[in-house]
């Protein structure tokens, strides 16, 4: 479901050139908002399958939950965003959140399986969360300091 919740965001960038060539994808037939809500909701339900298939302790669930906010709140600037740059700049934001969402549930899963005490793996997923919110917060207090390589 995370990976759905980014892969319907791809054609965002591709809008002028789908629209021109034909492709019905959802974003042309359904508009940005609705797009944006979809992709909420798969990232939501993502989340949620997450959590529950692992279990984790509440520190990580508190990291896991700060991840899925910054996603829902670069959607939500995504909807109202209008300049095809910053479009781009806030969908790669909300992946970066994405892929810390991961990490962590990935360190959560390496830690434990390793018999890790829950405190010391707690404690790592904090500091790999506090790592990744630096970035993200760079970015998306700071996005036209972002450099995009897309030359759609």
């Amino acid at each position: 479901m995370l990976f759905f919740a980014r892969i319907i965001l791809k054609d965002v960038r591709d809008r002028l050139g789908d629209a021109t060539h034909g492709k019905r994808t959802l974003l042309l037939r359904l508009g940005k908002d609705t797009t944006c809500l979809i992709s909420l909701v798969a990232a939501a339900v993502g989340v949620g399958a997450i959590v529950l298939a692992i279990q984790p302790p509440a520190p990580v669930v508190v990291a896991i939950a700060l991840d899925a906010a910054a996603i829902v709140w670069m959607l939500t600037r995504l909807r109202v965003t209008t300049d095809p740059t910053a479009e781009l700049v806030t969908i790669g934001t909300a992946a970066r959140a994405g892929n810390a969402l991961l990490i962590a549930v990935i360190a959560w899963l390496l830690l434990s399986a390793q018999g890790a005490p829950p405190a010391q793996a707690s404690l790592v997923i904090a500091t790999l969360t506090a790592i990744a919110a630096v970035g993200f917060l760079d970015l998306a207090l700071r996005p036209e300091r972002a450099r995009v390589a897309y030359k759609g």
